[in-house]
């Protein structure tokens, strides 16, 4: 498994020594201890703040492995004792953590709209960029600006204003926007370049129901800022993938969230609110902070104890993240994942290294128990299938929420109970409201399908439908109403022919069925492994609004997956709507065999 090690940085370095030639050699084996310590806590998903580490004296004769070791048990004494950020006694323990990066953010926002206090340690820190005591305006900007330079803009903005919506203190936020906001907000949801500005077609779109919530929040934002903001139209983005990340597919899917805030522009005016588009002044643009500014602002100005040997006065251990496009929004970020001193990094960027297994504590802190941990390797199951080809080509079926039905149908194919974990980590099926014209991805006529000729078929009860489907009609490869679409027409096949109407299903139903068949016969010729055996694995798994952390024990380590690559990290995965990370820990088992 490949991934990049986990970001971790020292805001600020003490050595003492008695020339500088020891200082930068003691500098020198930190770094590299840094670069191959086992940190726990980095790899499960969280984000892990330390205080003040202390490491004692450090022999500029010895190697880096026996600073990393000072460092391993150093770290280990106090992330065993870190805290979740929301206890109250957070500000004075030495280390705390949140559950991953975007909760950080998300948490700041709410205590800023509620009032808490932020001046805590910890927060500056957390938040890149974040100065205790800046104006209301000025400190939602900062936070929505970390959102957007963090590895993954999407998945941290989807999560960062769900969350803020469901706590009713969205409005503070989208009030410190300014005007020209806009495309860099669309950029960060991926909806930038040609193809994503939709074609000019006039294409009927389906406008999903709203809570009441997201209801009165565009009424009041679109109409205060107008159809034609770019505001607008990302704030309406935002309202159509928040229940539906797959929609993030469309290649129209501007164009989508642009009819929606023009219906929104021309309804009802939304009830007067305490909190109005004018009422929240705002001097400083998104990252316009000079950057001496921002790094003044995580200085520790709490009393030091005196230095002895190396001590990091602050440590942050942060989960993979990749690169990631960036519009104006982003500041500059240091070359590698480990930095030594806030102004001037030390070293270069790491390499992308071999990840087999972690040495993350089992059970993973605040994961849930289940027998059927495996079904998150669907997911990237579904991806060799080519899941998201099939939504670009066809987007109503993001409304349809295709990969919620499969995973559904698998679940309870593999009979897992309604109240397992791992049941939460896929959203309810959507519903749709049209006839769907489906073509499965091309490859699987050359890789999945049994030999000999197709059928097109009819369907009992439903006239207007044709199905293009093995003879047997096991596998369905196309489903349309009406006449044969031209990507169904061209493509090349070894004959068709007619065959006896299938009996009555939901296009829906159809769709499902066939990508249930396709994942079966894709792991038997690629993985040797049954659909159950897949799903039936026990783990751990931890589920965020951003993140899916899924933990097996190293003694279950399966060789056909691995070769089948179905447990590498997928990462952002724009359908699920979440980044998706694998992870094989030592068990109390696996240590008494080493």
């Amino acid at each position: 498994m490949i991934a990049e090690m986990p970001a971790r940085r020292v805001r600020h370095l003490r050595l003492t020594a008695p020339d500088e030639a020891l200082v930068r050699r003691g500098a020198l084996l930190l770094e590299d201890a840094l670069r191959t310590a086992s940190l726990p806590g980095g790899g499960d998903g969280r984000l892990i703040v330390v205080r003040s580490l202390a490491l004692g004296t450090i022999d500029s004769r010895g190697s880096s492995a026996a600073v990393a070791l000072a460092l391993e048990q150093s770290w280990r004494r106090l992330a065993a004792s870190a805290v979740h950020a929301e206890d109250p006694a957070a500000p004075q323990q030495p280390a705390v953590y949140f559950r991953d990066w975007a909760e950080a953010l998300t948490l700041l926002a709410v205590w800023l709209a509620s009032g808490r206090d932020t001046g805590a340690w910890f927060w500056p820190l957390a938040v890149p960029g974040w100065r205790p005591g800046v104006p209301a305006g000025d400190a939602f900007r900062l936070v929505l600006a970390a959102a957007l330079d963090g590895s993954v803009p999407a998945a941290a903005m989807l999560g960062l204003v769900a969350a803020l919506l469901d706590r009713g203190a969205l409005s503070p936020l989208l009030a410190a926007l300014r005007p020209g906001d806009g495309p860099a907000l669309l950029a960060a949801l991926g909806l930038t370049g040609a193809e994503r500005l939709g074609s000019g077609r006039a294409t009927d779109f389906g406008l999903p129901p709203f809570t009441p919530a997201w209801t009165s929040i565009l009424t009041r934002w679109i109409q205060a800022w107008g159809a034609q903001d770019a505001r607008s139209a990302w704030l309406a983005a935002l309202a159509l993938a928040a229940d539906t990340p797959a929609r993030l597919l469309d290649p129209e899917f501007v164009v989508r969230a642009e009819r929606l805030a023009a219906l929104v522009a021309q309804s009802e005016p939304a009830p007067s609110e305490a909190q109005t588009p004018a009422a929240m002044p705002c001097e400083t643009a998104l990252c316009a902070v000079p950057a001496a500014e921002r790094e003044a602002a995580t200085e520790d100005r709490s009393p030091q104890p005196p230095a002895a040997g190396v001590q990091p006065a602050h440590a942050v251990a942060r989960a993979p993240q990749p690169d990631a496009a960036r519009g104006e929004f982003a500041r500059p970020r240091p070359a590698g994942p480990v930095q030594i001193d806030a102004e001037q990094p030390a070293g270069h960027g790491q390499p992308a290294q071999a990840r087999a297994f972690e040495t993350t504590s089992w059970p993973a802190p605040g994961a849930s128990y289940t027998r059927f941990a495996g079904l998150a390797l669907a997911l990237p199951l579904l991806s060799h299938l080519g899941i998201a080809g099939a939504i670009e080509a066809a987007p109503k079926l993001a409304d349809l929420n295709l990969p919620g039905r499969i995973l559904t149908a698998l679940a309870r194919g593999a009979r897992i109970p309604a109240d397992d974990p791992i049941r939460a980590a896929f959203t309810r099926p959507g519903r749709l409201r049209a006839p769907c014209t489906y073509a499965a991805p091309a490859a699987w006529r050359s890789g999945l399908t049994e030999a000999g000729p197709l059928a097109v078929r009819g369907m009992i009860g439903r006239p207007d439908v044709r199905v293009l489907c093995e003879a047997n009609g096991r596998l369905a490869l196309a489903l349309w109403h009406g006449e044969m679409p031209q990507a169904v027409a061209a493509a090349p096949d070894d004959g068709t022919v007619s065959g006896a109407p299938l009996p009555r299903r939901s296009d829906a139903a159809v769709l499902v069925g066939a990508w249930q068949v396709a994942a079966r016969r894709w792991l038997a010729a690629y993985a040797d492994v049954t659909l159950g055996g897949l799903i039936r694995r026990p783990g751990y798994v931890a589920l965020t609004r951003t993140h899916l952390d899924v933990f097996f024990a190293l003694r279950d380590a399966d060789i056909r997956v691995r070769r089948a690559g179905l447990d590498l990290d997928p990462g952002w995965l724009p359908w699920y709507g979440r980044v998706v990370l694998f992870h094989y820990v030592n068990t109390p088992r696996d240590a008494d065999r080493m």
